[in-house]
């Protein structure tokens, strides 16, 4: 058994959970395949808590920077996707 981030919320998980303990996240899924690379659900995880924990425009900054040429408009639009995907 080892952890892993949940892509929803960054909390760790164990990788046998069926659901992230934290947010309801689902986290099983078919062994050996990962939908995402890991950097992938890295961010994502890191621009969720920023979002939950710092707002959004905090969210948008962090996506901004770590996503160099995305404009504000498409950033903002991302951190929607993630704000509703979480309600």
């Amino acid at each position: 058994m080892s952890l892993i981030k949940c892509p929803d919320c960054g909390n760790d998980v164990s990788d046998h959970a069926a659901t992230c303990p934290k947010c309801g996240y689902p986290i099983k899924r078919d062994p050996g395949v990962d939908p995402t690379p890991a950097a992938v659900n890295d961010l994502d995880a890191l621009v969720r808590k920023t979002l939950l924990e710092e707002g959004k425009i905090a969210a948008i900054k962090l996506y901004r920077e770590e996503h160099p040429g995305v404009g504000l408009a498409e950033a903002k639009t991302k951190i929607e996707e993630f704000n509703k995907s979480r309600q």
